[in-house]
């Protein structure tokens, strides 16, 4: 009888569709004026990515590990203290434990890749500054289960990498002091979703902040949070079935900081106020404040958070998701500054190999 009624509503769903946009990736709803063929062959796929009440029963199950057997339904996600939800995939444990360290090699490879690029870019006239995001558990860390409090080695790879670039001119901002200075003057509100791996607006100003004092930029106004309200939850509530279940307060910046106008690579607007976002190639932005400088922004999902106040401290901002610098792209835009930011995490997997172009 249980089976029935997802039989029954997927095959009403099939004919009125669609669902969900994470979804719809997975599979479209199938059309009959596709013909009959295709029809059949996206019904099969349909019915194997996305059935009806998926979504329902992924979240009933979902609540019944969670409220009455005190285990997460997804083996990547853990329950912290309050409400809290952390990522516990192999990278993130493995970092948050330290229980693997850069080597000799590594290291020289990092401070070679890093030094060959701020000063390949300075003969351009680009000043390079990397921003490395924290990682949620490093804020914090004493929202934690307990079972991740365990450390192989006294180091991070990131306090290594510290270390090998004593006396390099390489520009890398840690807004790590910053971002618990803001949790001690604003109690009321978190730099991150406790429901999501990344942080919100308001904790992503924080570190643009950071930064932007770092380069010698501005600020646009004053940091402090402003509530807004959510229409789901985070990346992690989902990864549980509870995206709609754990709604939570999102936590933004003044006005001040997001009045630039940013467009997607297809003409679209940018959407401020994201809770797990979707991904894009490409943001540009114009109409922050008129000092005439254009910065050109390498990311990963993070910088998602950094759109609006970044690109209200330059009069251009370009946002561009990859890892990898991108010269030919540095040469056509021509920025006065390049950003790289990357969360401090992805230490632990990423190799210089995958961040630069040059030599």
């Amino acid at each position: 009888m249980l089976l029935t009624a997802p039989a029954i509503a997927t095959f009403i769903d099939i004919l009125t569709g669609p669902d969900s946009p994470r979804e719809e990736k997975l599979a479209r709803t199938p059309s009959l004026g596709a013909g009959l063929e295709r029809f059949a062959v996206d019904t099969r796929f349909y019915i194997q990515k996305r059935f009806a009440t998926k979504e329902q029963m992924v979240m009933l199950n979902s609540v019944v590990k969670t409220e009455f057997f005190s285990s997460s339904p997804y083996t990547t996600v853990a329950a912290g203290k309050e409400g809290f939800l952390f990522l516990t995939d192999n990278e993130a444990v493995n970092y948050i434990q330290r229980a693997e360290l850069f080597s000799s090699d590594d290291l020289s490879s990092w401070r070679e890749g890093l030094s060959n690029t701020t000063a390949r870019l300075r003969a351009l006239g680009v000043r390079y500054q990397v921003l490395i995001a924290p990682n949620k558990d490093s804020l914090h860390s004493d929202k934690l289960p307990q079972w991740l409090h365990r450390h192989k080695y006294p180091q991070s790879r990131l306090d290594q990498l510290f270390t090998a670039l004593q006396g390099a001119q390489v520009g890398v901002t840690y807004p790590l002091a910053a971002l618990q200075q803001a949790v001690a003057d604003f109690p009321q509100a978190s730099p991150f979703f406790k429901t999501d791996t990344h942080w919100n607006e308001f904790g992503a100003g924080v570190a643009a902040a950071e930064l932007l004092r770092d380069i010698g930029v501005p600020v646009a106004g004053e940091i402090r949070p402003e509530p807004y309200l959510t229409q789901k939850a985070g990346d992690l509530a989902r990864m549980i079935g509870q995206q709609y279940l754990l709604v939570e307060h999102g936590w933004t910046l003044p006005a001040e900081w997001l009045g630039a106008h940013c467009v997607l690579q297809d003409g679209t607007d940018f959407v401020i106020h994201q809770t797990d976002p979707l991904r894009f190639k490409q943001v540009n932005c114009s109409g922050g404040q008129p000092n005439g400088l254009k910065a050109l922004v390498f990311m990963d999902s993070f910088g998602v958070g950094l759109i609006p106040p970044l690109s209200a401290a330059f009069e251009e901002t370009v946002f561009v998701w990859r890892y990898k610098l991108d010269e030919a792209l540095i040469e056509q835009i021509q920025p006065d500054f390049v950003i790289h930011q990357l969360v401090e995490r992805k230490l632990q997997t990423l190799n210089v190999a995958g961040l630069f172009d040059g030599p």
